[in-house]
């Protein structure tokens, strides 16, 4: 990235605001950090399930490496640069509550 769009984006960065005038430099520089980006959606469940390896008990170690085995499997071949990875909140869940909780109550 050339040095006047890094300056742009790191001055953005740090102020935490757009700035009122957006600059090309400013649009290109970021154009530039989030191009081939890929993000991954992990299910809490797939992540839950690999942790835990049917449940059984394991060591600090154990977990680790099954962490470090889970992460390795879903971003094989892909630049680890470029990889984001996003936690899946499942909104079903969040309805199934709302349900339980209004059936509770008795109101919907």
């Amino acid at each position: 990235m050339p040095e006047d769009q890094r300056d742009a984006v790191n001055s953005f960065v740090k102020s935490r605001t757009l700035p009122d005038k957006i600059s090309n430099e400013l649009v290109q520089g970021m154009q530039t950090a989030l191009s081939g980006l890929i993000a991954i959606s992990i299910k809490p469940a797939e992540l839950l399930n690999t942790l835990s390896d049917g449940g059984a008990p394991c060591t600090v170690d154990q977990l680790q490496s099954r962490f470090a085995k889970f992460v390795q499997s879903i971003t094989s071949g892909k630049e680890a640069s470029k990889i984001r990875l996003v936690i899946a909140h499942d909104e079903s869940l969040g309805m199934v509550r709302q349900s339980v909780e209004s059936y509770e109550t008795g109101k919907d």
